[in-house]
């Protein structure tokens, strides 16, 4: 019988290939002429390169070391794909400087296809450093360690996060986790956050999902409250 082993990544990573997929449709929509219209989707962009520096710091640090004793050249393998990542996000913030100094319409024009090129490679190799991560990665540590230690390492990562960090990665986990993943989760954190806080929780699943989908998680997490009441 195959067992399915904890992803750590799963959740966390859904969210942000989200945050990618919408960046990627905002940038191929936009006018670069337009330089007004430009400053929301550039400061969104970097609101996003910020999300990602953050996430891959917190890997560095929690994350990675769980393969350090046995698998050092994995280790550092993805110790150098974070490094490409940082310099690909350089060269991002370098081209979103370049739009900034344009000077006039084709200047816009240039640089903004520039920058758009460079969102592509950011995004191409995040989308492939991610499927590492959840299979490679995975695959490596998982026969050292128990899925409780793993679920305790990402316990710790939640436990670092500022409250604005928590609120970006809950805000792009609603839009793009599937019903079961969502209500596991809330149902996990209904447990432990207080009624105030966890109801805020609630309100913004209410704003981003579908009356029918939120009604199907509300109803399988009234039915798990009852049943733990029953037990």
């Amino acid at each position: 019988m195959t067992t399915i082993r904890y992803n750590g990544f799963s959740m966390s990573h859904k969210g942000m290939r989200m945050m990618l997929f919408d960046m990627t449709i905002e940038l191929q929509q936009a006018d670069f002429k337009d330089a007004k219209a430009m400053e929301p989707l550039l400061a969104n962009l970097e609101h996003l390169l910020k999300v990602f520096n953050e996430h891959s710091e917190l890997e560095d640090e929690y994350i990675l070391p769980l393969a350090e004793k046995n698998h050092p050249r994995l280790l550092a393998e993805f110790e150098d794909q974070h490094a490409k990542d940082r310099s690909l996000s350089h060269n991002l913030y370098a081209a979103i400087a370049n739009y900034h100094e344009a000077a006039d319409d084709d200047a816009r024009i240039l640089s903004g296809n520039i920058l758009f090129y460079n969102f592509i490679s950011f995004i191409t190799f995040n989308l492939d450093h991610m499927n590492k991560e959840e299979t490679i990665f995975n695959e490596a540590i998982w026969p050292h360690y128990t899925d409780k230690e793993l679920i305790n390492v990402h316990m710790e990562i939640g436990a670092s996060r500022t409250a604005d960090q928590k609120q970006v990665a809950c805000y792009w986990m609603l839009k793009a986790c599937n019903d079961a993943e969502l209500t596991s989760w809330l149902g996990g954190i209904k447990s432990i956050l207080p009624d105030p806080e966890f109801q805020n929780m609630a309100d913004k699943a209410i704003q981003l999902l579908s009356q029918i989908r939120w009604e199907s998680i509300y109803n399988q997490l009234e039915k798990k409250t009852a049943m733990l009441a029953s037990s």
